[in-house]
């Protein structure tokens, strides 16, 4: 990993050698960001050493800032500044968890893959017509934190793995 995002990440109070889960859904009603806390929390129990940044702001914050106290993750749970550049995000990213219930932020997921960053992304109109699982990204049925943490284990677990997927995502968004 090159100097700048390694600076931006500690300016964002992220660790450098963590894998850094990213969510750039706003935090409402529509996105299921609470699954993502319940796989941080499993993850954090088999001390896999994750930490989730979501990017934007919105409604459901204070709730999801109480989760993660209350599962004792919080030290591993970051609230990015909520404005700015994307590409910033982007960066600091290691994975990028879509976990959206019926309304896919196509620009946002297409933007992930440019960053060739592997997409984690619930099985949704939009999102799997844009995903090939396995290849270009992951899908995960919605409100199963367990698939999320399992995606991200095999992630954390297998370099090459987060490399070939984001590389092969890149590929197929230049392509949209």
């Amino acid at each position: 990993m090159n100097a700048l995002p390694q600076n931006r990440r500690k300016d964002l109070g992220l660790r450098p050698d963590s894998l850094v889960i990213g969510n750039f859904l706003p935090l409402t009603r529509k996105e299921d960001q609470a699954s993502l806390l319940k796989a941080q929390r499993k993850l954090r129990a088999r001390e896999i050493d994750t930490e989730v940044l979501f990017w934007q702001d919105g409604p459901l914050r204070k709730d999801l800032c109480s989760m993660a106290q209350r599962y004792h993750i919080a030290d591993s749970v970051h609230f990015g500044p909520h404005e700015g550049n994307a590409d910033i995000f982007f960066s600091v990213c290691d994975v990028v968890v879509f976990c959206g219930f019926d309304h896919p932020n196509i620009d946002a997921l297409i933007q992930a893959m440019r960053s060739a960053k592997p997409v984690v992304a619930t099985k949704i109109p939009g999102y799997r017509d844009l995903i090939e699982d396995g290849r270009t990204g992951f899908l995960v049925p919605c409100g199963f934190p367990e698939r999320i943490e399992g995606v991200i284990k095999r992630l954390e677990a297998n370099p090459d793995l987060r490399t070939r997927v984001g590389q092969a995502a890149g590929a197929a968004a230049l392509r949209k």
